[in-house]
């Protein structure tokens, strides 16, 4: 089937969202990384990231966590990987 398209004579149109891949038979698709959903629409819930949104943030004080890679994203006045420490 060509992109987008799948099921018998490839006549489905694929629903798939946010770069997911669409199986040509089926026309499930494959979230990418930081996506969940029937068709991948929703970005992972606050507190979560990754594939199928399955690992948990650990960001310290208020930080705000991507959605793709876990990277946090520190509120001001703090620094570090989780954003635990203080800024002198």
């Amino acid at each position: 089937c060509p992109i987008s398209f799948y099921g018998s004579q490839c006549a489905e149109v694929c629903r798939c969202q946010n770069g997911a891949d669409c199986d040509h038979i089926s026309g499930q698709c494959s979230c990418r990384t930081g996506f969940i959903g029937q068709s991948c629409e929703l970005k992972c819930p606050a507190g979560t990231f990754g594939y199928g949104c399955q690992q948990l943030c650990e960001c310290m004080n208020n930080a705000t966590c991507d959605y793709v890679t876990g990277t946090c994203y520190c509120s001001i006045g703090f620094k570090g990987i989780r954003c635990d420490q203080g800024e002198s």
